[in-house]
């Protein structure tokens, strides 16, 4: 199957940038990094890359304040995606070279 990074980062950047201005690139250079990062994943594996894909998905789905709040972790045992974010943990648990989730 082949992997299209292209929609999720394209809709994750358009959050983070465009909207919400939660992270000091510009939306090509997000994207970039965001493609960059979920092709490494799927290079570990499928699972590995689904992991964290799912992360760059639930932080779409957030308003500004959500995405602040993701993207500084706060509250640290609460933040918004937590669970997919101990989705990747599990994943790096049984696969070490999961890496850890990015921080575009």
């Amino acid at each position: 199957m082949m992997f299209e990074p292209g929609p999720t980062c394209t809709a994750f950047c358009a959050k983070f940038v465009g909207e919400c201005q939660a992270i000091n690139r510009t939306e090509a250079q997000c994207r970039q990094g965001c493609e960059g990062d979920l092709a490494e994943e799927r290079a570990v594996s499928d699972e590995c890359g689904e992991a964290v894909e799912a992360v760059f998905l639930c932080a779409t789905e957030l308003d500004c304040d959500g995405v602040y709040a993701w993207r500084d972790r706060t509250p640290p045992d609460a933040y918004p995606c937590r669970d997919k974010v101990a989705a990747v943990d599990a994943e790096r648990e049984r696969d070490p070279d999961c890496a850890q989730i990015p921080q575009n």
